[in-house]
């Protein structure tokens, strides 16, 4: 009986093991709460900077923003509405690297205000705080923008 015991535990076990080698990443990413650091409702601001000879805005901007967040693995998208208009909303899908960093590309298409570019930046270790920069291109100014938000975790 102690050997048939024994014999169905090492089975049991040997069973269990190989599960875990074949679906480690998927297993790990039940645990691993970095998977979904970014998800999740932010608020906060941005600001353009000025860089001469590069960027020539008719008004230097600072912008409020709501930034909703998806974050499946490494992929990160979400919607950023930008000085509480919902119309004017910039669309942005990237990845995220290290569990720490990202790197987005966002658009508006709306037919006033076309914008396009890139976000990079990095969340904190508490995940209560994205900061980094953007550059793109504003179509409707036909010029350069650059600049750097701050947003915190609302939920």
């Amino acid at each position: 009986m102690d050997s048939l015991l024994s014999g169905f535990l090492g089975a049991l076990f040997t069973g269990v093991v190989t599960i875990v080698i074949a679906f480690k990443d998927e297993i790990r990413s039940l645990f691993d709460v970095r998977d979904s650091r970014f998800s999740g409702e932010w608020i906060g601001s941005a600001f353009d900077i000025e860089v001469e000879d590069v960027t020539h805005y008719k008004t230097a901007l600072d912008y409020s923003l709501k930034v909703d967040i998806v974050q499946k693995g490494k992929i990160i998208k979400g919607i950023a509405y930008v000085d509480s208009d919902l119309h004017n909303k910039l669309h942005f899908r990237g990845l995220v690297h290290d569990g720490t960093y990202f790197i987005c590309q966002y658009s508006n298409t709306r037919f006033k205000f076309r914008d396009m570019g890139m976000f990079i930046g990095e969340i904190d270790n508490m995940s209560k705080e994205i900061k980094g920069f953007f550059s793109g291109l504003r179509l409707r100014e036909h010029g350069i923008s650059i600049g750097h938000f701050l947003v915190k975790r609302v939920t």
